[in-house]
């Protein structure tokens, strides 16, 4: 194993395949006090308590301070439960949804718990559920949360404008000493994706039976795909429980991938170097076995790749994370790189990241928000300088009528699937 250039690496280094025992104990011995207490921080910010507390138990490693097992022990136990409730509730939810034929598919969250983890009890999850529905579907959605004793989490004068200009709509609900924060998308990401991609992850999507329940997962592809653009991305910088899904995805499902259909993808979307930093870290970080053809075929052109590298890199990652996130210059000037090919993309990107589009900003007036004078000064000139470079407003698309077609098709294909059977 070597010298530990960070003590983050002893946690990768056990969440690997092959770990040499007598190595990481040799490496632990000198732990201190100190370096325990930071790692259970790092563990539990990045939602990776469960997989490495299993890890440390089947490994049975020595130098095992009680006090840190026993803090990992009780995060593990109250993530199981936590899972526990999240999937009871999962289920309800789509079964409920299913009695009016609204179909969804259930996004990263507790189902990965199963279809990476095969167990409830590794895969660290927040009080939430992120489920996809068709926007034509959305209004039929909603009635049936509410039915399920769920609330919108906003004032009702802002459900028109989430519905207009968002990707998602949030709802809650109380359960226990617990709140359940249900976001419910029409749209998979941030970014802008073709329609055709939306309409094949519809397409793509498969129905699998969970105990007893039928849940709509989607492929392969798609969710690695979906995971890339988690794991890297403007609004959080990088996510290191994401890269983790990404190298158990690979894993489980390394000879099922269509690798050629994968980058396809991301280049059809823009987003072949947010897919190539998601792999690139994964195989840092944990080995994933990524072959180099795969990552020269999306890396980026040299001069995006020197820029990037100084941004997406190991030491930020672990050490420069928050700043990061919170600093202008990532937000507005070095990330739109990874979502763009041409200059006058990248400052389109760059134009809508700094201002709000226009009809978003007469819908917030239309709803009495306060907007200053220098506000009205800069969407003037947005929109000078959108004349002037022909630049569209970035607001985000929705398929409708594709929708329609995929949620007609999935039917078709069931009843087909069911009278063959």
């Amino acid at each position: 194993m070597g010298q530990l250039n960070y003590r983050e690496d002893m946690v990768f280094y056990l969440l690997r395949e092959h770990v040499d025992r007598d190595a990481i104990n040799k490496i632990i011995k000198d732990f201190k006090e100190e370096d325990w207490i930071e790692t259970g921080d790092f563990l539990k910010e990045n939602a990776l308590v469960p997989i490495f507390y299993d890890r440390l138990i089947e490994l049975k490693l020595e130098h095992i301070p009680a006090e840190f097992l026993l803090r990992l022990k009780n995060l593990y136990l109250l993530n199981l439960q936590r899972n526990t409730m999240l999937e009871r509730e999962l289920f309800k939810v789509t079964d409920h949804l299913g009695t009016g034929n609204i179909p969804v598919i259930p996004l990263k969250g507790i189902i990965l718990c199963r279809l990476l983890y095969n167990d409830i009890a590794l895969r660290g999850t927040s009080y939430d559920l992120d489920l996809l529905i068709p926007y034509e579907r959305l209004r039929e959605a909603e009635e049936k949360l509410q039915e399920k004793g769920y609330s919108f989490a906003d004032r009702p004068e802002l459900i028109e404008y989430h519905h207009k200009f968002n990707k998602e709509i949030v709802f809650y609900k109380k359960s226990g000493n617990s709140e359940i924060n249900l976001d419910l998308h029409w749209y998979i990401v941030d970014e802008r994706l073709n329609d055709t991609c939306i309409r094949d992850f519809w397409m793509n999507a498969k129905e699998i039976n969970l105990d007893g329940h039928k849940i709509l997962i989607p492929s392969i592809e798609d969710l690695l795909f979906y995971l890339s653009l988690h794991a890297v991305n403007y609004g959080h910088f990088v996510v290191i429980k994401y890269l983790y899904d990404i190298h158990r995805i690979v894993k489980v499902y390394g000879k099922e991938i269509n690798w050629s259909d994968l980058m396809r993808k991301a280049r059809e979307n823009n987003l072949a170097k947010s897919l190539f930093y998601s792999l690139s870290l994964s195989r840092d970080f944990f080995e994933t076995p990524v072959s180099e053809e795969v990552l020269d075929a999306i890396r980026p052109h040299r001069i995006k790749e020197l820029i990037l590298m100084q941004w997406i890199n190991k030491y930020n990652v672990l050490k420069r994370r928050q700043n990061i996130i919170s600093s202008w210059i990532w937000i507005s000037f070095v990330s739109p790189l990874l979502y763009t090919n041409t200059f006058f993309d990248y400052l389109e990107l760059v134009v809508n990241r700094r201002f709000s589009p226009m009809d978003i900003y007469v819908e917030l007036c239309s709803k009495g928000a306060e907007i200053s004078l220098s506000n009205s000064f800069r969407k003037l000139s947005l929109n000078i300088l959108k004349c002037f470079f022909t630049i569209s407003c970035n607001e985000r698309k929705v398929p409708v009528s594709s929708m329609a077609y995929i949620s007609q098709n999935h039917s078709e294909r069931n009843l087909s699937s069911k009278s063959n059977e």
